[in-house]
């Protein structure tokens, strides 16, 4: 009897398993086609607008004070919105949009997506940059949990296939995602601080189990998705000859440092 109901338990879990592993990849098709934006469509959102986007990767600064109060729009990347360095500074954007991976792990994804932290700062968008099949699970359990609230928009998958192949097949991380789109957003004025492509560490409160920049490079290889040396000379190659992007001291410093490889040595 005990045999006959464990064997009953597999059958449904093998059953389960297959009717997913068809289900999975039609529904993020139909995703695809019908409900995810085109990059035009999310660049509306910035087009001559003055933007500010805020990394986890410099302290906070007069000069990105100053820059907050006269931008149209704020962005913050992931588990940055609930830093307490940035918390105060979004309070005072006119408005607050958020970038974030959905994937709500507080080590290896963007950290829990707090509604009562998001609705104080006035998030009411929520821009999804990713478009992958093995990821669309995150992007489903964010928008049962969210949609009531916030508006989540995501990235159509030819935009960001693009993104790959120019990373050399290699996941963009959320914050560089959210670095191409506006760049290609044609806003007014794009302010970027707190990019800095794992040459500093993150700023306390942010990963404070990542604290120091060789920790997070080890964590970053040793998942193997991302290369942030891929990153930064895109990055590099996006901005050139834009007279209309402007950055912060220390990103601006890696910048314009020779290229240094320090990811997968």
């Amino acid at each position: 009897m005990m045999f006959e109901v464990n064997l009953d338990k597999e059958l449904k879990r093998l059953k389960k398993k297959v009717v997913g592993s068809f289900v999975a990849p039609v529904r993020y098709k139909l995703h695809d086609i019908f409900v995810a934006n085109s990059a035009d469509d999310i660049f509306l959102e910035f087009v001559n607008k003055k933007v500010v986007v805020i990394g986890p990767g410099e302290a906070p600064t007069k000069e990105l004070e100053a820059a907050v109060r006269a931008a149209d729009i704020c962005i913050l990347v992931n588990k940055g919105y609930r830093s307490g360095h940035f918390f105060g500074f979004a309070k005072k954007a006119k408005e607050v949009i958020l970038f974030h991976c959905l994937n709500e792990d507080e080590e290896r994804g963007g950290g829990v997506l707090d509604e009562l932290i998001l609705a104080e700062i006035n998030v009411e968008k929520i821009i999804y940059p990713l478009s992958e099949k093995k990821l669309h699970h995150h992007y489903l359990k964010a928008s049962r949990k969210l949609n009531k609230d916030f508006e989540i928009l995501s990235i159509k998958k030819g935009w960001y296939e693009k993104i790959v192949h120019r990373l050399d097949g290699y996941r963009p991380n959320t914050g560089f995602a959210a670095l191409a789109l506006l760049i290609q957003s044609g806003c007014e004025d794009l302010y970027i601080h707190g990019f800095t492509f794992f040459r500093t560490p993150y700023q306390s409160h942010y990963r404070d189990n990542l604290t120091n920049a060789s920790h997070a490079i080890s964590a970053i290889e040793s998942a193997g998705n991302h290369n942030p040396d891929k990153d930064l000379l895109l990055f590099k190659e996006l901005i050139k000859d834009r007279q209309k992007i402007r950055l912060a001291n220390v990103t601006k410093s890696i910048v314009d440092a020779p290229f240094d490889p320090i990811f997968y040595q």
